[in-house]
């Protein structure tokens, strides 16, 4: 039996004693809930499009618990930096904010705080917050400390510094907004050498699409990456903090155009993962340099440019997602993930989608598997539709409800809500696209 499995027995039989976890376990929902809150729609009024990006690095206090991999991990250095990476989109008062994190994931409770500390220079149903999910960063989910699932790996100091940073990025990135046009490109990844999937091998999303956001004059701003793959490369013996393969994708497309580089994650899920020789920094950094050659070579030969004065459109679907897994309410019932809100045998999530012009960032709250991930981008009109994974929150793996029982996603079942969160997700993403398929008013719900 594994260090993990092991603590989550002992857990599991103090469970017995604990109120408030005794209910849920024994009795996890078997149904999605009768209803959901309403839906939330933001969208500019006309006007043209101004365009600022910031970038600040975390500095964090001291060793802190590496997230990804098995628990008691502490940091002992730091490889390369990782950081806050914010692009902020203005369209006559609606201010959106699209950012990415070099960290495992964020809880939604975490997203919603963000989003109240920002409200006084962006709309708060218009920021885009993403975690990379690299398995080098900080725990802050806290499943990953001592010795979970007793002791949260949840700190402070750690918590407080990922905030600030996020903070402060999105801030500065507000404060450079210029007029700006965009354009985008697409590139398809070799089959070797890049990202596999452990599970299905037929079933993988190679598409890097590179989204260029550019000054009036040409001068660079940022370049938004979207790519699906694990950060993971570096490996569980690691023990230094590290982005993983996007620190190779920053520092080529930041070195070659300049401005900020903001990675969004894809469809990422059971198991999409590195393809490198090794699990050394010059392998894995070396396919993050690969995808930012992809990502300019795209954008100089093929790029298709968005509307001058393109549409800026919000909408977010909050959610009560049911917790099948049991594992979930013991970790919430000991309070290892923190301050997480649990109602019924539901937590708090959301789908949300930011649409400029043609172009949508879907986000899906968790590591959603390659197959459901194509389903949920063809559910919504608009080119490109991005799938972007760890948006917003991070449930765990999200599957298919057909594809539950398949003996291959073992693993996979055991860290998601279970199948009935990749249901709500259908018909959240259903909404989503229905609001979205609207003719857009020439009104605002902007700060």
């Amino acid at each position: 039996m594994s260090r993990r499995a092991f603590a989550w027995s002992v857990l599991a039989l103090l469970a017995g004693c604990h109120p408030s976890a005794c209910g849920a376990f024994l009795s996890p929902p078997d149904a999605l809930p009768p209803e959901q809150p309403p839906l939330v729609t933001a969208q500019a009024e006309a006007g043209p499009l101004e365009v600022g990006a910031a970038r600040v690095d975390f500095r964090f206090p001291g060793s802190v618990w590496l997230a990804g991999f098995g628990f008691c991990r502490p940091s002992e250095g730091q490889a390369d930096p990782l950081a806050a990476r914010a692009i902020a989109l203005r369209r006559g008062k609606l201010t959106a904010l699209v950012i990415g994190c070099d960290l495992v994931g964020l809880h939604n409770y975490q997203v919603q705080a963000l989003r109240k500390r920002l409200s006084d220079v962006a709309t708060p149903d218009a920021v885009l917050l993403a975690a990379t999910h690299t398995h080098s960063g900080p725990d802050t989910l806290g499943l990953w400390g001592l010795l979970p699932p007793l002791c949260s790996g949840l700190e402070d100091e750690v918590v407080d510094e990922v905030l600030r940073a996020i903070e402060a990025a999105a801030r500065a990135a507000v404060d450079r907004l210029e007029p700006a046009r965009a354009r985008w490109a697409c590139a398809e990844a070799p089959e070797r050498g890049v990202s596999r999937n452990r599970r299905d091998p037929e079933w993988i999303d190679r598409r890097l699409t590179a989204v260029a956001f550019e000054a009036l004059d040409g001068r660079p701003i940022a370049t938004l990456v979207h790519f699906a793959c694990h950060p993971e490369g570096l490996g569980s013996k690691n023990r230094l903090l590290s982005a993983d393969f996007p620190a190779g994708l920053y520092e080529r497309v930041e070195g070659e155009r300049g401005g900020v580089c903001v990675f969004l994650n894809g469809a990422l899920g059971g198991m999409v993962t590195l393809d490198a020789p090794d699990h050394s920094l010059a392998a894995v950094r070396a396919v993050g340099v690969r995808l930012g050659d992809l990502a300019l070579a795209a954008l100089a030969s093929s790029s298709r440019a968005l509307p001058r004065s393109p549409a800026l459109r919000a909408v977010r679907q909050p959610l009560w997602v049911p917790v099948q897994n049991r594992s979930y309410h013991l970790a919430h019932a000991f309070s290892i993930l923190g301050p997480r809100p649990f109602r019924n045998g539901c937590t708090q999530s959301e789908v949300f989608a930011l649409a400029l012009g043609p172009l949508v960032l879907l986000s899906v709250p968790g590591e959603a598997l390659p197959r459901l991930g194509f389903e949920l981008e063809e559910r919504v009109a608009g080119e490109p539709v991005l799938l972007v994974g760890l948006g917003g929150d991070e449930l765990g793996y999200l599957l298919r409800p057909e594809d539950w029982e398949a003996e291959r996603y073992h693993y996979e079942r055991s860290v998601s809500p279970g199948p009935l969160a990749g249901e709500l997700l259908r018909w959240a993403v259903e909404a989503v696209a229905t609001a979205l398929a609207r003719p857009p008013a020439e009104a605002t719900r902007g700060r």
